[in-house]
């Protein structure tokens, strides 16, 4: 049963959510994906917020990578923050380290071999020091059907180094999901013989792989870890609607949380102090909402405010790391820049949007001075977008151009 709620409570809660945890590294996965913590979500010609994102040990190859794009000493760590991204590659991916100070001299820390066309999927650990990913091993036979569950989990530092392989028989598509000690990973295997999702929990301490818990007959997301790591949560789609759905770390029983109806609930992003998760849902016909539902009690409540325009498609809320609002994209009409809607429901404001097209929010950086976007050149969307860095008063540069390019994380600013 859903329930609608003025919100005052729930308003509350997520206020003070994002007080509590002001150096969150900033969402998942919408597209991601949905890697909470970061998201990367694979490359699609689709807006992030509609993307549902074993072999070998010794099949797929990491190696060190030139230190910048041509050849020079990379950039030098200082109080700014740094995106982490990859760039795919035919047969390879690059991992990229860039300081918002200096986007167009990144320092690459590896290479990932892969199997051909088909790139890695990666998240970011909660504390920034780790960066986990699903790789198809490239001498893998047929492709097309092993992604789903056949891919590697890796782990290295996320500054370069040494990596380590963790697990196999994953799906490709959906980056490992981190838990908030950093201490476990979930990723996900997809069998397409009895259409059954399987999460599996990989400890870091001892390289253990148990199963957590298995979906049968369902088009399922893995969403994020509770605070404690006592539950995890996922969202189930069906033909009535959404399930958010709750399980126990313990012993894998599944409990459902909320429902939500329409056809469409999507964009999950969890809030910084881990109690709600913020979605965007289309409630009928041009009908869009924003919402955040409660993971203490399951009541959800839908934002209401002058900013979030009538019957336009929204994408992607992402939560600001410093001040009680919500991100989110827009169907174009008056701009194409995202929208920063407080909790309070009062006005919001749009930032400057591209020249042509509209922005996605991708994750603000920890001190909430920038924020990742994917730019669409036209809605509906035909084409890959590219990825853009604004600041909070709307200025942006471009990330890597004219380089199919994904996303995975922040870092925070070292001295």
């Amino acid at each position: 049963m859903i329930v609608v709620i003025a919100g005052v409570g729930l308003i509350l809660a997520a206020i003070l959510g994002w007080a509590v945890a002001s150096g969150w590294l900033g969402g998942s996965s919408e597209p991601g994906a949905t890697a909470l913590a970061s998201p990367s979500p694979p490359v699609s010609p689709t807006p992030p917020s509609e993307v549902p994102t074993g072999g070998s040990t010794a099949t797929t190859v990491a190696t060190p990578a030139p230190a910048s794009r041509d050849g020079r000493p990379g950039p030098k760590a200082s109080g700014e923050p740094a995106l982490l991204y990859s760039e795919f590659g035919e047969i390879e991916d690059t991992l990229w380290l860039a300081p918002v100070a200096q986007l167009r001299e990144p320092e690459a820390l590896a290479t990932v071999d892969h199997a051909p066309f088909w790139g890695i999927s990666a998240s970011l650990s909660p504390d920034g020091q780790q960066v986990a990913y699903v790789v198809l091993p490239p001498a893998v036979a047929n492709p097309e059907v092993a992604a789903s569950d056949q891919a590697e989990v890796w782990v290295q530092p996320a500054r370069g180094g040494e990596r380590r392989f963790l697990a196999q028989n994953a799906d490709v598509s959906v980056a490992p999901i981190w838990s908030p000690d950093g201490d476990v990973l979930v990723f996900q295997s997809f069998d397409r013989r009895r259409n059954r999702l399987t999460l599996f929990r990989a400890s870091l301490r001892d390289a253990t792989v148990s199963v957590l818990s298995s979906i049968d007959d369902a088009i399922a997301l893995p969403l994020a870890f509770s605070p404690e790591s006592d539950w995890f949560y996922v969202a189930q789609t069906s033909e009535e609607g959404t399930e958010l759905l709750a399980i126990d770390t313990a012993d894998g029983s599944v409990e459902t949380l909320t429902k939500v109806a329409g056809d469409i609930a999507r964009g999950w992003r969890l809030s910084p102090d881990g109690l709600g998760i913020a979605f965007v849902s289309r409630i009928s016909g041009r009908e869009w909402g924003l919402h955040i539902a409660s993971l203490v009690d399951g009541t959800v409540l839908r934002l209401e405010s002058p900013a979030v325009p009538s019957g336009r498609e929204l994408f992607s809320p992402v939560w600001h790391p410093q001040q009680p609002l919500l991100t989110v994209g827009t169907e174009p009409d008056d701009g194409g820049g995202v929208l920063n809607v407080p909790l309070s429901g009062q006005d919001g404001e749009r930032l400057a949007g591209p020249d042509e097209g509209f922005d996605v929010p991708i994750a603000w950086a920890p001190n909430g001075d920038y924020l990742v976007v994917q730019q669409f050149s036209e809605y509906p969307v035909q084409r890959r977008p590219s990825l853009d860095v604004i600041t909070s008063s709307g200025e942006r540069q471009g990330l890597a151009p004219g380089m199919e390019v994904t996303f995975i994380g922040w870092l925070a600013g070292a001295e």
